[in-house]
């Protein structure tokens, strides 16, 4: 129950993202994919590029969070 209502917020937060936003993850994506299967590496300097610790998904999904919680306690 608590995995399929995160997965659902987290569907959520992506979908209010910019669009620029949400084609760069997809590009990441696709790319960890690649390599995956690949089982190669990317060089150092995409790697240099990379911003692993930018949670650009962790401030829309705490938002929701809140706002459901408060529609919760209001309704």
């Amino acid at each position: 129950m608590h995995v399929v209502l995160l997965l659902q917020d987290i569907d959520e937060a992506i979908h209010r993202l910019p669009q620029d936003v949400v084609d760069a993850r997809m590009q990441r994506l696709k790319r960890a994919v690649d390599c995956s299967l690949k089982k190669s590496y990317l060089s150092k300097d995409i790697q240099d590029m990379q911003t692993p610790y930018a949670w650009y998904l962790k401030v829309m999904h705490l938002l929701l969070s809140k706002l459901a919680v408060t529609q919760i306690t209001t309704a």
